[in-house]
């Protein structure tokens, strides 16, 4: 079509949207609302886009002058940069790259020359070139025909701070990017427009570049004069929240497009070293410009003639109106109001209000929404956004987001974050439909009503088949008050600590709902701890369902109880267990899940896993509900949890179980005498422990006196390595020592543990493990003292492998946790102090009886301190 064509066929269609109009007024239909509702994030329609993007951009006229002007603008690092590979990498079949450094390839002087593999990033002598007016000319002049000369730079300064901002809009998921980081899609073109508007609205002057795939762009925002990176970010950041107010914002991936992705210059984990942080591609690339790209570029997507002109013309913003913006726009916290419905604490400094006293709740104003608001429920909550304003659609979908503490922990260490996002979103787009997760519905409907907006639901959550179901067996009081609490809600979380029985609290929920449930477990230890007890208490009558077997024999299953693991498929549809990772992942979930009633995940905080979200995403049941003994998640992911399964419900804590249990509870500390001459990281201080034979000999000792104290000790360690040689030194030194490492057939397993509980009171008995196979499910009564072998902090784990001491037993009148404390190890000292907050928070008490024992000579003395 030639231009006339094009305009001929613009008023064409304005004559039949004038006709459609007419239609809708004649019928009465309300559409001015909604239309308000309708910017077109396009360009112009009325200005064509130039298919020949190359033959536009007039050739560049290169001068000394211009070439300062361009460094004094895109100033970054001189002391080093990196050119384009003009090879293609073998293994991803892309370019990549490479920091310019003098000792490249020479022999005794670069790493690489004896080993290919060897990254650039782990040298600790590098001597980076510095970037020279030549190097920046070549890189104008583009005359390399394999892009050798592609200029990258690195913004971030020594001092750390910078003197332009980018919002990087290419593709950096290597396994569907193209080369040069090309989009696979157009979905990034809808992104750039509309954050051109956002920072249209906001008066902030920007560049747009098409980068050099073509298929991506960057915008410029330059500053003055340097600005410390850590206003930087915090002025995109909080550009990015207010644009949100006026915008269909659908992701919350433009929080994490800025370059330089850190505040301060991050540390290289392999060397310790400062590192360099992001690299950015210049633009303005020889080659590219031919074809319209690596320029910059107008509303249209076209580009500008005159490329310099452009550049002459760019504004650029003051540290004083920078920080004016931050305040203003700022008040609610630079990421704005996320989700809050769940009451746990964050280390996001970025998403903390300007009043920290002042709780600011998400709500939703009834100017923004369409005369009702049509929500349907199922597997998830979705919620019709047809005419309602952006402001609320983005109010929504913050409503399932939350910020990601580990990208500030990472951030704060100094390491980089790459590849990690700012803001976790739960939720997302579907068409005319905003989706998130169903947990979130209380707190809609409480907003909704709040707000005065008038709603419709529709509940398409499965039901379930009716259950003739009693429970045999008897809670008590504490498992009581928690199933009730548990009951007053269709879903929830029961955190309660390990020992408090939570499996007979799971079947007696299925006893009082009465529809088919289906168990979510983790691992074949666990399912079976299940199966043995909804056995057990529960009383089920109903007729064995048939199968078709592989042979197309009709066969009748041998138990009500089904099952589901790898290799195997018993499931009746009435009660069954399953490994979730059996049922499927991504969009290839057995359909299965979507016919159960109730389902109930056992140590749902795995509830944040991928996997166990895609389950839990199909699943339709009405009841839906997760137990666990340690809902807080290390990686600060427990929001993720409660969004799935609801907030927790009851709460029964080791302290209150160890109250309740009558018995003393005690951590008896255990000095070593590993030392080191350098400060060790975490691996290299786990080796060490490993190897350290007066610390295993130590261990080894002490397990000997448990035994003839008539103790039943648990030593437990990280690694197969160290399991293996304590299991080997400890050979005699009781009536049975078992090695439980994992690994094995599982009727191997079977009959070890059978073995264990075959074991009389009267037999000595040592147990040596691997943590994470004694983890959740293992049960081992007459466990009453543990060897933490291996150093550990996270809490959750410290709270986990204290619960194998837990359990009832008749002959059990104290529980001890040997700790060893490795003292003159910087790394392992810091883990005793967190290890030691753990074991206040869970009832545990410093145990000095045996010291006086303990030290009787000067060797013990040492031994101990």
């Amino acid at each position: 079509m030639n231009e006339d064509q094009y305009i001929s066929r613009i008023n064409q269609l304005e004559k039949e949207i004038g006709y459609l109009h007419s239609l809708l007024d004649e019928a009465g239909i309300t559409y001015r609302k909604e239309a308000k509702n309708i910017e077109d994030l396009s360009p112009d329609k009325n200005i064509l886009f130039d298919d020949n993007q190359g033959a536009r951009v007039r050739p560049l006229e290169i001068t000394k002058h211009r070439i300062k002007f361009f460094r004094n603008l895109f100033n970054g690092r001189n002391d080093v940069y990196s050119l384009r590979y003009g090879k293609v990498n073998k293994k991803t079949g892309k370019h990549s790259y490479y920091t310019q450094c003098w000792y490249f390839w020479k022999d005794g002087l670069c790493p690489k020359r004896n080993n290919p593999k060897f990254s650039c990033g782990e040298c600790r002598n590098p001597n980076y070139k510095e970037l020279t007016d030549e190097v920046v000319y070549e890189h104008l002049r583009g005359k390399k025909e394999d892009a050798s000369d592609v200029l990258g730079v690195y913004p971030l300064l020594l001092d750390e701070t910078i003197n332009f901002l980018v919002f990087d809009f290419d593709c950096h998921n290597d396994d569907v990017c193209g080369d040069d980081w090309a989009n696979p899609d157009s979905e990034w073109m809808t992104e750039v427009n509309t954050f051109r508007k956002i920072c249209e609205d906001n008066d902030v002057p920007v560049l747009v570049e098409r980068s050099r795939s073509g298929k991506g762009a960057h915008f410029w925002i330059f500053f003055e004069k340097p600005i410390p990176a850590s206003t930087a970010r915090r002025f995109g950041t909080a550009l990015l929240t207010k644009g949100a107010e006026s915008v269909n914002m659908k992701k919350f991936t433009y929080y994490d497009r800025m370059l330089p992705a850190q505040d301060h210059i991050p540390v290289n984990t392999k060397t310790g070293k400062p590192g360099l942080g992001n690299l950015i591609a210049l633009p303005l690339q020889g080659l590219a410009l031919q074809a319209g790209n690596s320029a910059f570029i107008d509303e249209n997507w076209n580009a500008y003639p005159d490329q310099w002109e452009c550049l002459k013309n760019v504004k650029i913003i003051s540290i004083e109106i920078v920080e004016e913006k931050i305040k203003s726009w700022g008040s609610e916290g630079l990421l704005g109001v996320l989700c809050n419905d769940f009451d746990e604490d964050t280390d996001d400094t970025m998403a903390r209000k300007s009043k920290p006293w002042e709780k600011v709740k998400l709500t939703f104003c009834k100017e923004d929404a369409p005369s009702v608001v049509e929500i349907v429920v199922s597997d998830k909550i979705y919620i019709n956004s047809k005419g309602m304003q952006y402001k609320m659609q983005n109010a929504i979908r913050r409503m399932a987001a939350f910020s990601n503490s580990e990208f500030y922990k990472t951030a704060a260490m100094g390491f980089s974050t790459q590849g990690m996002s700012r803001i976790i979103s739960c939720g997302y787009d579907d068409g005319d439909y905003i989706c998130i997760p169903r947990a979130l519905l209380d707190s809609l409907i409480e907003k909704l009503n709040s707000s005065g907006i008038t709603f419709s639901l529709t509940d398409n959550r499965c039901k379930g088949t009716s259950l003739d179901v009693s429970f045999n067996g008897t809670l008590y009081e504490e498992q009581v008050r928690g199933a009730q609490a548990i009951l007053e809600h269709d879903n929830g979380v029961l955190a309660a600590t390990t020992s408090f029985g939570k499996t007979v609290v799971g079947a007696y929920l299925i006893a009082q709902r009465k529809v088919n449930t289906l168990i979510l477990a983790h691992n074949t230890e666990i399912q079976k701890n299940w199966i043995e007890d909804l056995s057990r208490f529960l009383d089920i009558k109903a007729e064995l369902p048939e199968y078709q077997t592989k042979t197309g024999r009709i066969k009748k299953r041998k138990s009500l109880i089904g099952k589901l693991y790898a290799g195997h498929d018993s499931m009746t549809g009435i009660v069954d267990v399953a490994i979730f990772s059996s049922l499927g992942k991504g969009d290839e979930i057995n359909p299965i899940i979507e016919n159960y009633g109730m389902v109930i995940m056992d140590e749902c905080h795995h509830g944040a896993a991928q996997t166990v979200e895609d389950v839990i995403g199909a699943a339709k049941a009405k009841y839906v509900y997760g137990l666990t003994a340690t809902p807080k998640r290390e990686d600060g992911l427990e929001k993720k949890v409660f969004m799935q399964f609801g907030p927790i419900r009851f709460r029964y804590t080791a302290k209150e179980r160890a109250q309740k249990q009558g018995i003393a509870h005690f951590v008896y500390p255990r000095f070593t005498r590993l030392v080191s001459s350098t400060d060790l990281k975490i691996t290299e201080a786990n080796r060490a422990v490993i190897e350290c034979d007066s610390r295993n000999e130590q261990i080894i000792s002490d397990v000997v006196d448990c035994v003839k104290a008539g103790r039943t000790p648990l030593v437990l360690t990280k690694y197969k390595e160290h399991a293996e040689l304590v299991y080997q030194r400890l050979q005699g030194k009781a009536d049975h020592v078992y090695l439980l490492q994992g690994g094995g057939s599982r009727r191997a397993k079977d009959e070890m543990r059978a073995q264990m509980r075959a074991a009389s009171d009267n037999e000595s008995v040592i147990l040596v493990a691997i943590d994470k196979y004694v983890g959740e499910g293992f049960n081992f009564p007459r466990l009453d003292t543990l060897m933490l072998a291996m150093p550990a902090a996270a809490e959750g784990n410290i709270e986990q492998f204290a619960g194998r001491l837990h359990r009832d037993y008749e002959s059990k009148t104290e529980v001890i946790i040997y700790d060893y404390v490795d003292s003159h190890i910087r790394v392992l000292e810091k883990m005793y102090h967190k290890r030691l907050r753990t074991y206040k928070k869970i009832g545990y008490e410093m145990f000095q009886g045996l010291l006086f024992v303990k030290i009787r000579s000067r060797n013990d003395f040492l031994n101990f301190f």
